[in-house]
């Protein structure tokens, strides 16, 4: 019986456990944006192509200026006597031109650079689409709520109207147009949570996390820096430019058009293409011979390598030319940022201000009041629907603030704050 009861209370212990196991697997985990952040960077899916294109060019330059595999070279004549013969066997090393390897270790040293700066804008690229998702998240959820309390709200009515009709109170007409209302809230609010839905997995797969996890977005929509105000595009101009991955890849995108320059004039010195040392073995019916000799082979250039310098000198004033270009549109991008971000900013102080206001004024007429002399139920669930549908309204505003906030830092390459800009 003692063993039994043994049993019992351990089986319990074991359910009890998976139980605990289960809530913990199911309970929804606290998410920041640095967290999220974090998490992208150590997938490695996001960030193999620039790591592993890395390696390549650093095994390539590895390869520059080693000795090519000699040649050996193998002559056998028979003559046309009997016992006539010819061997011949040669050793050829090709050699390098000096001039034109050190050119191409330039071109190799600028290749690696553009490779690990890529890198470093494949990381602002990646950071940039985590931190857009994860407010968009963060709004598609909030959005999806408030259109889940309209149509919630919408359905109280249509359930009151169906009560007055039955009691003679209300016309059929109007209580047709109430459902038909509530069916059109019930489809958006299905809407909004199937956006929400969408977007949350594609954050997911971009963390590397199981699609479903319940998560809870922790870090708020950014609010609007007075410090801010006095931002003008020539020193935000002045601040993007240091240091950022895309001019600099550019940069030595240039040095290595200049290496390959090197290269064609280096083509143009004449330089030992070969060196051959070869032994002869005759064998004759009065004697035999051996003999043997060294052979240099001289490229001496005569055509083809203006050409060469003057196609490689286009492609440098080509990347000067795009350099330019980048320059400009960062410029012009730059201006656009500044415009949204003010803009929204106003925007998003004009909608707090009113809904703060309407949110005061309709709260006595959204209460129960004691003495029954407040109004009906079907008009106070209308003003909830019309309070429900500013704050929709205000919380698109923090979203597209927060947009155009994440569009500036980016276009600045740096946190949007006073003490970083010059």
């Amino acid at each position: 019986m003692k063993g039994l009861v043994y049993a019992a209370i351990f089986v319990f212990f074991i359910f009890f456990a998976s139980v605990i196991q289960a809530q913990d697997t199911n309970a929804t985990r606290n998410l920041s944006l640095e967290q999220a952040l974090e998490l992208a960077r150590n997938n490695t899916e996001n960030l193999d192509a620039p790591r592993n294109h890395i390696t390549s060019v650093r095994a390539r330059l590895r390869t520059i200026g080693a000795m090519p595999s000699p040649e050996l070279r193998l002559r056998q004549d028979e003559g046309r006597l009997a016992g006539e013969s010819s061997q011949e066997y040669a050793l050829r090393f090709r050699l390098n031109n000096p001039w034109e390897t050190k050119a191409l270790v330039e071109e190799g040293e600028a290749r690696t650079e553009v490779a690990r700066i890529r890198l470093k804008l494949s990381e602002n690229i990646l950071s940039n689409q985590v931190k857009r998702l994860y407010f968009e998240t963060l709004y598609r959820k909030k959005d999806a709520l408030l259109a889940h309390e309209i149509a919630e709200t919408q359905a109280a009515i249509r359930t009151a109207n169906d009560i007055l009709v039955k009691a003679g109170q209300l016309t059929l007409p109007k209580a047709l147009e109430s459902r038909l209302e509530t069916y059109e809230t019930l489809a958006e609010a299905s809407k909004a949570e199937r956006t929400y839905e969408s977007v949350s997995s594609t954050l997911l797969a971009l963390l590397d996390q199981p699609e479903g996890t319940p998560v809870n977005l922790v870090t708020a929509f950014s609010k609007p820096d007075k410090n801010t105000s006095n931002l003008t595009l020539n020193n935000l101009f002045y601040t993007a430019t240091l240091g950022r991955p895309e001019l600099i890849s550019l940069e030595h995108e240039g040095e290595a058009a200049r290496a390959r320059i090197h290269q064609a004039e280096a083509r143009r010195i004449p330089w030992f293409s070969f060196l051959q040392g070869n032994i002869e073995h005759d064998r004759r019916i009065s004697s035999d011979s051996d003999q043997w000799g060294v052979l240099i082979g001289i490229e001496i250039p005569m055509w083809g390598h203006r050409a060469d310098i003057q196609a490689a000198t286009a492609e440098l004033h080509e990347n000067l030319a795009i350099q330019r270009l980048a320059r400009r549109d960062l410029r012009l991008t730059l201006a656009s940022s500044l415009r949204d971000y003010r803009a929204t900013s106003r925007q998003l102080s004009q909608h707090e201000t009113a809904s703060a206001k309407l949110e005061s004024e309709l709260a006595p007429a959204l209460e129960e009041s004691p003495n029954g002399q407040d109004i009906d139920p079907v008009s106070r669930n209308l003003l909830r629907i019309g309070l429900f549908e500013v704050r929709r309204k205000l919380l698109q505003a923090r979203y597209q603030f927060q947009f155009a906030h994440l569009a500036l830092e980016h276009a600045i390459g740096q946190p949007l704050r006073k003490k970083n800009l010059k």
